[in-house]
C-alpha cells in the first residue's frame, strides 16, 4: 500500500519493486479537509474516471504518475483545492526462470569423472543451485558446476532458485540426464599350437582365443618379437625353426577395455 498525503508529504515509501499484474492501493491523508472533502485521483495529470474516494486501487503500468486532488469543505480553507505529491510507478516485467544442464560425457566407463554444467535464464545476480540424483539433494552440490564419478543408472538434475526481480516458475528444475556407465572389461588372449616338439619342416597352425575382444578385434602375430607381415587374423600358420617364439597381440574394440592381452608359445 502506498499512502499519499495531499498536503505534499508522502507518508509511506514506495515498495522496492512491483511486478506486472500487481494491484496497488493508494490512500490519502488530508489536513483541514473538512467533514466531507471531495477527491479526484489522477494518472499522469489526467483525471481517472470514478476515482473519487480517499482510497484508490488499480494495477499500474510502468511509468504511471499517480496524484490526488482534494477539495476541502472546511470553513475558511487556504490553498483549496490541494494537490498531493506524485508517485511514479516502477513496474517490472515477469521473468520466467529456467535451467538446462549438460554433461561432459555420457555412456562412460566405470570410474570416469563427469562434469555437469548449468545454463540459466533469468537467474538474477546470485542464483542458488542444488544438484540432485534421482530427485534427492546431493549434499554440498550447490554450485553452478558439479563433478563426480557416476554409477550406472544415476539420474542427475539441478534446481535453481532465482533472485531476479519478478521471477516466474521459481525455483526451476532442469532436464534430467540418465547416466550410462559401462563396466571395465579386462582383455586377454591365449594361443594354442597344433603341435609342439615337432619335426623340422612341419607346418604348425596357431589359434588365438580372445576374452572381451569386442565385435572386431585386431590381431598381430609376432615371431621372435617382430611383427609378421600380413599375419593379422585369429590364426597363423608357418614352418618353425627350433627356438622360435610366437606371440599374438590383440587390440580390442569392446566398450571400456582395460588392457591389451598377449600370449606366446
Amino acid at each position: 500500500t502506498i499512502l499519499t498525503d495531499v498536503t505534499g508529504v508522502q507518508t509511506c515509501a514506495l515498495p522496492i519493486y512491483i511486478c506486472v499484474g500487481t494491484s496497488v492501493t493508494f490512500a490519502s491523508s488530508v489536513v483541514n479537509g473538512g467533514p466531507a472533502p471531495a477527491y479526484q485521483w489522477k494518472n499522469n495529470g489526467l483525471d481517472i474516471a470514478g476515482a473519487t474516494n480517499s482510497i484508490y486501487s488499480y494495477i499500474p503500468a510502468n511509468g504511471d504518475v499517480i496524484s490526488c486532488e482534494v477539495l476541502s469543505n472546511a470553513v475558511c480553507p487556504v490553498g483549496n483545492p490541494a494537490t498531493s505529491n506524485a508517485v511514479t510507478m516502477t513496474v517490472n516485467p515477469l521473468l520466467p526462470v529456467s535451467v538446462t544442464i549438460s554433461a561432459s560425457d555420457n555412456d562412460v566407463c566405470a570410474g570416469t569423472t563427469v562434469i555437469y554444467t548449468t545454463s540459466v535464464i533469468n537467474g538474477g545476480t546470485a542464483p542458488l543451485f542444488q544438484w540432485m540424483n534421482h530427485g534427492v539433494d546431493i549434499s554440498g552440490a550447490t554450485n553452478s558446476i558439479y563433478s563426480y564419478i557416476p554409477a550406472d543408472g544415476d539420474v542427475i538434475s539441478c534446481e535453481v532458485l532465482s533472485n531476479a526481480v519478478c521471477p516466474v516458475g521459481n525455483p526451476a528444475t532442469s532436464n534430467v540426464i540418465a547416466m550410462t556407465v559401462n563396466p571395465l572389461l579386462p582383455v586377454s588372449v591365449t594361443i594354442s599350437a597344433s603341435g609342439n616338439d615337432v619335426c623340422a619342416g612341419t607346418m604348425v597352425s596357431f589359434t588365438a582365443a580372445v576374452v572381451n575382444g569386442g565385435t572386431a578385434p585386431v590381431y598381430q602375430w609376432k615371431l621372435n618379437g617382430l611383427a609378421v607381415n600380413g599375419a593379422t587374423g585369429n590364426t597363423y600358420q608357418y614352418v618353425p625353426v627350433n627356438g622360435d617364439m610366437i606371440i599374438c597381440e590383440v587390440q580390442s574394440n569392446a566398450v571400456c577395455p582395460v588392457e591389451i592381452g598377449r600370449a606366446h608359445v
